[in-house]
């Protein structure tokens, strides 16, 4: 039946013959190396790689000539004023005893039984995160004694919330049972809901309205270059310099690689290996400011000389041929397992 497909267990023990410990063992010969690489090329393959040119428009310089009026701060207030308010929310306890739907009435009395005798046991005194340590059968917060920390209301089954929010800090509920089985509850501090006077957060809403408003001029001023850029024909024709912003290249990267003064800037990698040779893209958000970029060449993969990747390729081959080490291990320590040496004293003597 269910409990006791919820209830069996099982023991076991287990040898792991790890390929990783065969690795020094294996025998590498510089010729058994290049027949391998010869044979393996597509698995060192250098990546695609990209180089473009670049103009960032950061939003950084434009915060100065942002104004922000009080009846923006005003609007904002109103119109996120969730941003500003702390739901309702209690600290709480609970013991749970798994019942599932469908359980049979004998399991359903048996556990109401012993979660009535834990009732009574803390209301004669006992603690109890104690309690709820040694018979919750709730496995995330057993060991913590219960405890489910501070939640907010809707956060918990309906059964559990409505008791939960009924009690006063430091009460212990009756038996609650809901579709998880049957709970105690016990609330530790209670906080009700509340909301930050405007007074009090003006100044983290101005800042809020600075950065957006200087993001909107930088998208503003990014979108003119564009257009200015592609009637001068790209990027590498305009010069090093265009107005307030600079030109600059990248070099060749691949996906993976950071870009020499933009680290992994995920939108530009994404869109400069999207377009083709010569293509110039929209602007384009990052986390550093707007880019206008353009292709200037792509590599396709190539395979590199054996000496490049020589180090590579040894490690590679090393890590084949010891799984093979490992399994003839494996296959002999099975026979003496089944020949009736005791796992432990394989692992003694194998290491």
């Amino acid at each position: 039946n269910s409990y006791v497909l919820e209830k069996e267990q099982v023991r076991l023990e287990a040898l792991v013959v790890s390929p990783a410990s065969f690795e020094e063992a294996v025998e590498v010969e510089e010729e058994a190396l290049k027949d391998y690489f010869g044979g393996n090329s597509e698995g060192f393959l250098t990546p695609e790689k990209v180089n473009a040119a670049y103009v960032l428009v950061s939003h950084g310089p434009y915060r100065d000539q942002v104004k922000v009026y009080t009846g923006d701060i005003e609007e904002y207030y109103d119109s996120h004023i969730e941003e500003f308010s702390t739901p309702e929310d209690l600290h709480m306890r609970h013991i749970l005893l798994r019942v599932l739907p469908g359980a049979d009435e004998a399991v359903r009395m048996e556990k109401r039984k012993i979660m009535e005798g834990l009732l009574e046991r803390v209301r004669a005194g006992e603690d109890f995160g104690e309690l709820a340590k040694i018979y919750s059968e709730d496995t995330g917060s057993k060991k913590g004694g219960g405890d489910l920390g501070y939640v907010k209301r809707g956060s918990l089954v309906p059964e559990v919330e409505r008791a939960a929010f009924a009690l006063k800090p430091g009460e212990v509920s009756d038996i609650v049972s809901s579709s998880y089985g049957l709970h105690l509850i016990k609330v530790e501090d209670y906080r009700a809901s509340n909301v930050e006077p405007l007074e009090g957060v003006k100044e983290k809403i101005r800042e809020t309205l600075t950065e957006e408003k200087a993001w909107r001029l930088a998208r503003r001023k990014a979108e003119e270059s564009s257009w200015d850029l592609k009637e001068k024909g790209g990027l590498p024709e305009a010069g090093s310099s265009q107005g307030d912003f600079e030109v600059k290249e990248t070099g060749y990267f691949s996906r993976t690689d950071a870009i020499p003064d933009l680290g992994r800037e995920t939108s530009f990698i994404q869109t400069a290996f999207l377009l083709e040779p010569g293509q110039m893209s929209d602007v384009i958000r990052g986390d550093k400011g707007y880019y206008l970029l353009q292709v200037i060449e792509k590599k396709a993969p190539e395979t590199p000389p054996f000496e490049e990747v020589r180090d590579r390729v040894e490690k590679k081959l090393r890590q084949e041929e010891s799984k093979t080490l490992a399994e003839e291990k494996a296959k002999e320590v099975l026979e003496a397992v089944r020949s009736g040496t005791s796992i432990d004293r394989l692992t003694e003597q194998e290491g």
